[in-house]
């Protein structure tokens, strides 16, 4: 009779290892502190994001979009975050042009943001992997700092996507009034089911955690390890956004039950569990790292719990 070995059962083992040393490691609080970097950038990335699409709707794609859609977005921004009025949202992140403007101003800032976001996960990734700190050259910052850019960009895009995905009614409306577009929308429903972009979204998600994997951590990881890890990654990432689309769909009847301030605090819910997500799926990479054949010590001394060291 076959008996899975050693190997086979550690997978398993490994989520409970991750568990562990998720804890042992602090990592609620790093998240914490990851998520409030990101909510830094969630208005100078909304007016970069906001800035590229009138840009492009202007210039590469004029008429093929309606005129207002960039209004249809604000609209839809306002509806789901109501803490930011629609009148501040259109005068501070779309007409908002010119030196000294806010834009410009939220464009500046994003160098900023992006280094304190890189140093927030560069930490967080080599303290799970029990690394020394990076001493970053200015040629490696300048890296980090195009990597880390790109890396919120994904994330305020899909972030925006979601919003954008959830309340499809007034984005459907519009595409349908463009001849070309509606075209393509109406072909795309047709062969493209929500499964099927879930799969597009998690393929997408687990090539960002392989990326951003990469970027953090020099050590040399087995492919089929950052394929799995990955993997979790985008499924854990995707049941956030699944939980996140039934507050879009409900976001009237909560702020009526509590107003704005139950919006702010449903959107940190979601950013908070998105860091938690990361970190939880990096803990399971390094425990697959380590493999089947290494012995865990968690160090307990005098009622204080240490971080977890590994022996072989």
């Amino acid at each position: 009779m076959w008996r899975p070995g050693r190997r086979q059962t550690f997978f398993y083992r490994a989520f409970h290892i991750a568990g562990r040393n998720f804890v042992l490691n602090d990592c609620t609080t790093i998240s914490a502190s990851i998520s409030y970097v990101f909510l830094l950038a969630v208005i100078p990335f909304s007016a970069l994001f906001l800035f590229i699409f009138s840009v492009f709707q202007r210039t590469v794609l004029h008429g093929l979009f309606p005129e207002n859609m960039v209004a249809i977005m604000v609209d839809n921004i306002n509806q789901l975050i109501p803490f930011v009025s629609k009148t501040w949202v259109q005068t501070h992140l779309v007409d908002s042009v010119g030196l000294g403007s806010f834009t410009t101003i939220n464009l500046m800032m994003l160098p900023i943001i992006s280094g304190l976001l890189f140093k927030s996960l560069d930490q967080a990734f080599r303290k799970i992997f029990n690394l020394n700190r990076r001493n970053l050259l200015a040629g490696q910052a300048a890296y980090a700092l195009m990597s880390i850019f790109a890396i919120v960009f994904f994330f305020m895009f899909n972030f925006i996507w979601t919003l954008a995905s959830d309340t499809t009614w007034q984005f459907q409306q519009a595409i349908e009034q463009t001849a070309y577009l509606g075209d393509l929308y109406l072909t795309a429903s047709e062969y493209f089911s929500l499964s099927q972009s879930n799969i597009v979204s998690w393929l997408i998600l687990m090539l960002f955690f392989m990326t951003s994997a990469r970027i953090f951590l020099p050590t040399d990881i087995k492919l089929r390890h950052r394929l799995m890890a990955g993997g979790l990654f985008g499924v854990l990432w995707i049941c956030a956004r699944a939980a996140f689309g039934i507050y879009v769909q409900n976001v009237a009847s909560i702020n009526v039950l509590f107003g704005s301030l139950g919006s702010v605090c449903i959107i940190l819910l979601w950013i908070f569990y998105s860091s938690i997500a990361l970190l939880y799926s990096v803990e399971f990479l390094y425990a697959l790292h380590c493999g089947a054949y290494k012995t865990w010590d968690w160090e307990v001394k005098s009622g204080t719990i240490y971080r977890a060291r590994r022996t072989h």
